[in-house]
Order: C-alpha cells, then structure tokens, then sequence
C-alpha cells in the first residue's frame, strides 16, 4: 500500500493517508496520534499531532524544519496477535532515512467496531 504525506506546519500535524482506500473510522490511540482504519480493519491513514514535539522526543534532529523537509515517508503496520506495530519510515531532505519509535498498540484497549470484529 503507497501512502502520501502532508505535514501543515502551522498546526504542527503529519497527516499520512492512501487514496486508494476510505477510512471506515478514525481511533484515537493516544494523545497525539489518530489511525484511520477501513471497514476491513486495515490502517488507511495516520494522523501525527503536535509532530514535531512528539518525533523530537526520540530524536533531536526531527525539528519543525525536518517535517518541513520531508522528502517520503513509508508507513507499515503489522499485526501479531493482539498487537498491532506502527512503521515509520521518514527521509528528509540533508538526512538519512530515520525511523522514530511508534508506541505499541493493542487492539483490545479500543473500543471500536471495526477493531473489536477481528
């Protein structure tokens, strides 16, 4: 699945999305992150708030300017068990590719239809 990237600096948000694929739900997951799942349970978009706080807490080189920058960014979910595990693939322009730590998910903690389904 390709996913496109658009990172608003005013409101300090990445917003990472594939048009292929509608979003059924949008599920808060934590405070700053918002996944975009389809009605067939899989992860269609991902929404970053407060990013540059949040990826500059892992890595003092990924400031408001890095997000400006970004050249691609690769999105990979991966389900085990319970468990779901965000990638993040990010390159911007001057830096090598960085892939910041993504919380583990569990599906169970979310009550969501879609999620509770499978």
């Amino acid at each position: 699945m390709e996913f496109k990237f658009v990172y608003d600096e005013e409101n300090d948000v990445l917003s990472i999305f594939n048009f292929e694929f509608k979003p059924s739900e949008s599920v808060e997951i934590s405070e700053n992150i918002i996944l975009d799942i389809n009605k067939e349970g899989f992860v269609v978009g991902l929404q970053i708030l407060d990013a540059s706080e949040f990826f500059y807490n892992f890595d003092n080189r990924m400031d408001k300017s890095y997000l400006k920058n970004l050249e691609n960014v690769e999105l990979k979910d991966k389900e085990y068990r319970n468990n779901w595990f965000i990638i993040l693939l990010m390159k911007s322009k001057g830096f090598e590719v960085i892939q910041p730590p993504m919380p583990l998910l569990r599906k169970s903690e979310y009550k969501s239809p879609l999620l509770c389904g499978n």
